[in-house]
């Protein structure tokens, strides 16, 4: 039942790594990074994970450790046991892990879902990381957060709520591929259709 936040380097159990993490447990917790703007550009909001967030240059292993019921929400590099993996990530279990990215800062452009780095083990990793014999998988979702409902629907695969409305012009618009489109409320969310266009 932890709440933890950060600006990078954010878990349950320890932000920045070193030697070994084994038989830790997080649960029906909530992870959270927040972009900053400390030095006059935005930045961070990464590496974050259930366990972990980051793996220093001396980390050595991580097992045994189980993520359930967990939320981490950041910007980039958001892993469901670990955000940053070196060494070896192994015997992990992920189940009911949410990855929830808020791009509302997208300091980097990215336009496509794997420019992220997200997983449901690890989010980015070193290139000498093993990654073997974990468990689960981690839902994502890429939240447009703060933008307009154009720019959500530019990005790929992201998750867009229709605020209620009539919505004349839909079809007109630029639309990534894999976008899902939903509205506050059945009822009230209305998109026109011309006539030639629909399905019986």
């Amino acid at each position: 039942n932890a709440v933890v936040k950060g600006n990078r380097y954010t878990a349950g159990i320890v932000g920045y790594a070193d030697g070994v993490v084994k038989n830790c447990t997080v649960e029906d917790s909530q992870i959270i990074l927040s972009c900053d703007n400390l030095t006059g550009s935005w930045d961070n909001g990464d590496k974050g994970g259930s366990i972990v967030g980051y793996a220093n240059s001396d980390f050595e292993e991580l097992s045994g450790c189980v993520a359930k019921n967990v939320t981490i929400t950041g910007y980039r590099d958001l892993g469901g046991i670990i955000g940053y993996a070196r060494g070896t990530i192994s015997g992990n279990t992920v189940e009911g892990v949410k990855l929830v990215v808020d791009n509302t800062h997208n300091y980097k452009n990215y336009n496509a879902a794997a420019q992220y780095d997200l997983g449901s083990y690890y989010g980015e990793k070193a290139g000498a990381a093993v990654v073997e014999n974990n468990t689960g998988e981690a839902e994502i979702v890429i939240e447009s957060i703060g933008l307009s409902i154009a720019d959500q629907l530019k990005v790929k695969n992201a998750t867009v709520t229709l605020p209620n409305g009539t919505y004349d012009d839909l079809l007109t618009w630029d639309i990534a591929d894999g976008v899902t489109i939903v509205g506050e409320s059945k009822e009230n969310v209305i998109v026109k259709i011309p006539a030639q266009l629909r399905a019986d």
